[in-house]
């Protein structure tokens, strides 16, 4: 599972996580796509496009504001979590992954790309064309057996001085 999460907008790149999983399949025809937050512009032009690419059903849209205490579900089914950003200086989003354990896909923008050690905690491509999404999000899925990415991010959250970013996920999640 493949999961984009927090509120739609037009910079964080979902459009091309959308367009780039029609290729993931072809090599990983059993994963889905979790998409998970509020739109802030019309959600027509994801499911324009959901339509138009027939992936109705390898793609979950829940097109809603996800309250702190009912985020966990989404992050423990995810076996990654991706953030195709076309811009950003940081994201809440990665900390949250970080918090359950996830690796991540993160474009190198802004600082996002910063709190990531390439093959160890997640991976970061340098933008969110086709060939990079595609590419990052396949490394992932298939080192995810050989890769300990829940220790290296234990541990890398440890060394960042986050050791009290277990305590915080909990209060979300309580």
């Amino acid at each position: 599972v493949i999961l984009f999460f927090g509120l739609i907008r037009a910079y964080k790149g979902l459009d091309k996580l959308i367009i780039a999983f029609k290729e993931i399949l072809k090599s990983q025809p059993s994963t889905t796509l979790l998409i998970v937050g509020e739109c802030y512009e019309d959600i027509k032009k994801y499911t324009d496009l959901i339509d138009k690419l027939e992936l109705n059903d390898k793609i979950i849209l829940v097109n809603n504001f996800i309250p702190n205490e009912k985020i966990e579900p989404y992050f423990k089914a995810a076996d990654l979590s991706c953030l195709p950003y076309n811009s950003g200086t940081q994201s809440g989003i990665l900390m949250m992954a970080y918090g359950f354990k996830i690796p991540v896909v993160v474009t190198d923008v802004g600082g996002v790309a910063e709190l990531v050690i390439d093959g160890e905690t997640g991976k970061v491509i340098p933008d969110n064309s086709l060939e990079n999404l595609v590419s990052g999000v396949q490394q992932i899925l298939a080192t995810k057996n050989s890769i300990d990415y829940a220790l290296n991010i234990k541990n890398y959250t440890k060394d960042l001085g986050y050791t009290h970013l277990g305590i915080f996920i909990k209060s979300l999640i309580k």
